[in-house]
């Protein structure tokens, strides 16, 4: 049995990255991605935690199964009500009146099986931990990994929990100017071309961009763009 307990001395997104990443693989599998749910619709923190997300895994297929799969099987919607992990194999592409949408999609990345676990703390977080592989699982395979599953998506939402509230602590202090510039800066464009967007000097847009560097911790602009990027919308 896994240890997950390393997973909340985990200082940074990245190294909490990295060390789930560890664990999945250990585990068997090659993606992975867990979304904290939102506290509570009256609170602040809604806005961040209905969508942030970290894993090492394609964005849409991630999307795909969480906001599709997980809606539409009833077992897997059983399985969040009821806490129990939902583990499942693609069907094969063959298998044409037994696909769907999600089915094409995984078959498109090779991925061959997967398992999730829904998370509801006593503190309103929810949760819900994906993990996927390239190789096939068979039922007693996925139905043995549930409890360790299940564990390592608790761990893994209470190591989350300070990261996604020290973000949005973060990222509400970038200034309507700073967002914008970001904004530009994440299309690809350079200093002097947004200034000329948002019609201000160059110099006031590179000023802009190294507050908003500082503002979200990053070492240069490139690793600003990618954590601005990762911003809720609602945030930005």
């Amino acid at each position: 049995m896994l240890c997950f307990e390393s997973l909340e001395s985990c200082e940074s997104v990245d190294g909490l990255v990295r060390e789930a990443g560890r664990f999945a693989r250990l585990m068997g599998f090659e993606w992975w991605t867990h979304r904290v749910g939102r506290r509570s619709e009256a609170e602040a923190f809604g806005a961040i935690g209905e969508s942030w997300s970290i894993g090492q895994c394609p964005e849409g297929l991630a999307t795909g199964y969480l906001d599709s799969r997980m809606a539409s099987t009833p077992a897997a919607s059983k399985s969040i009500q009821h806490g129990v992990p939902y583990g499942w194999n693609a069907s094969p592409p063959e298998a044409a009146a037994e696909c769907d949408a999600f089915d094409e999609l995984v078959a498109a990345h090779g991925v061959a099986a997967g398992i999730s676990a829904a998370v509801c703390r006593p503190d309103g977080h929810k949760g819900q931990l994906l993990l996927m592989s390239s190789t096939p699982m068979s039922e007693g395979v996925l139905r043995s990994l549930g409890p360790m599953v299940l564990m390592f998506a608790h761990q893994l939402q209470a190591a989350c929990i300070p990261h996604v509230e020290r973000q949005a602590i973060v990222f509400g202090r970038l200034s309507r100017r700073e967002n914008e510039c970001m904004q530009w800066a994440a299309r690809g464009k350079t200093a002097w071309e947004i200034s000329r967007v948002l019609a201000v000097s160059e110099h006031t847009v590179i000023f802009h961009l190294r507050n908003a560097t500082s503002k979200l911790g990053a070492v240069n602009r490139q690793q600003a763009v990618a954590r601005w990027v990762q911003m809720p919308p609602a945030l930005r």
